[in-house]
């Protein structure tokens, strides 16, 4: 797994795809870009094809980090991870009992850390599944100074994560 450190946005887009029938797509990305109209260039030069794309949002990412596999061939199945984790707690453990999943309402699990975001880091991680997840942290952590304790892991509604210079993730 690599970590790629940056400044990250979200941008969701509708458009209509004849493959998928006749109801728009509504989708979400993280993009890497150094402001909001950089992430509309980027959004826009990828998904351009689509005569109709209209961008409904670009927000700020809660997160700078974001890890992924190197290695497409060994995540059959992915997806995309908000990590919420606080520092200086009495142990470097990462202790699932106090780690949860919420998978259902992402947009306000983020308003909810978002309000509370001086107190916690955030990290984006591509994962299949909790435990993979749960995994790739632990071996982040490991060599870590700063006590940690996951507080969250929630599945987002990410599709696709866009670098600066256009490749997928």
């Amino acid at each position: 797994m690599k970590t790629k450190t940056s400044q990250w946005f979200h941008v969701t887009i509708l458009y209509n795809n004849p493959a998928l029938g006749p109801t728009p797509s509504r989708e979400m990305f993280a993009v890497e870009a150094s402001g909001f109209a950089q992430a509309e260039t980027l959004t826009r030069q990828l998904y351009g094809a689509f005569s109709d794309l209209t961008i409904l949002s670009i927000l700020p990412a809660l997160y700078t980090d974001v890890t992924y596999s190197d290695s497409n061939a060994c995540l059959t199945r992915t997806d995309w991870y908000l990590v919420v984790m606080e520092s200086d707690n009495a142990d470097n453990d990462i202790d699932t009992d106090v780690c949860f999943v919420w998978d259902y309402d992402y947009d306000s699990a983020e308003e909810m850390f978002r309000q509370k975001s001086a107190a916690y880091n955030f990290c984006l991680v591509q994962g299949r599944d909790f435990q993979h997840v749960l995994k790739t942290i632990r071996e982040q952590m490991r060599d870590s100074v700063t006590d940690t304790t996951i507080r969250a892991v929630i599945n987002t509604p990410l599709v696709d994560v866009i670098l600066s210079n256009q490749c997928r993730l």
